[in-house]
Parts: C-alpha cells; structure tokens; sequence
C-alpha cells in the first residue's frame, strides 16, 4: 500500500507516517512525505498513491488545490484531509473536492487506526470477497 503524507510541517508528516507503520505493518506499507503542494504534486507524478494524507492550510499553494488535483487526474486515490481546522466551510470544500474524510490534528494512533481499518481495510476485504465470490 502506498501512501503519501502532506503538510508543511516535517513533524506532523513524520508522526502520521510512524503511526500508519504501526498500524499497517512496515512490510506492507510505502509511505512518503511532501512538505508542499508542489513536492506533493512531484511525488504524485514519479509514483501514484494509493491513499493521500494531505493538510489543507500550507503556505504558498492550498492543500484544496492539491485535493482538486487528484481528484482530477488520479480519481483512484483515496485521499484523506487531516487539518488542525474545525470549520465548516474547510469540511465542506474538502468533502466536495473529494476527500473521503476529515481527521483533526493532532490525530491519535486508535481514531488513525479507527478510521483507516474503516476506510481501507475493510473495503479491500470487500472486493477480496466479491471477487472470490464471483469466480465461484
């Protein structure tokens, strides 16, 4: 599983990565991380993720673009908003340029976990089924 992790700050992209890895296991997991749009948008293009992480307030260019963006041109990733920001009009613009959630920093390991077995595991597992299902 890929993942890539977005946010001006080194430490949050950091934490997040760490706890994905003990979530996921290091043998499954790819995770990389951006410090801006840009480099997130580089990254995108030398290596698709499975799943964005992404902050929306950066400095320079909006992490709303960066959602736009992929959701545009790479309309398989999954891509989740995690902001330090409790407002309405943010949750809003995010949920209607294609993010599948909203976590609030500073996110904890079990709401992580919480929300990536919901999210991600689960309906993996789900298209394992139908498809074993399927070819019976």
């Amino acid at each position: 599983m890929k993942v890539l992790v977005v946010d001006d700050d080194s430490l949050i992209c950091e934490n997040v990565k760490s706890k994905l890895g003990r979530i996921v296991g290091g043998g499954q997991l790819q995770c990389k991380t951006a410090n801006s749009v840009v480099d997130a948008k580089l990254a995108i293009r030398l290596e698709v993720p499975d799943i964005l992480i992404t902050d929306l307030n950066m400095p320079g260019i909006s992490g709303l673009s960066l959602l736009k963006y992929v959701k545009t041109e790479y309309p398989g990733v999954k891509i989740y908003v995690l902001s330090g920001y409790d407002d309405y009009q943010l949750v809003r613009e995010a949920f209607l340029n294609g993010a599948q959630d909203y976590l609030l920093k500073p996110i904890e390991l079990e709401e992580l976990r919480k929300k990536f077995v919901e999210n991600v595991t689960k309906p993996q597992e789900q298209n394992s089924k139908e498809v074993n299902n399927f070819a019976a």
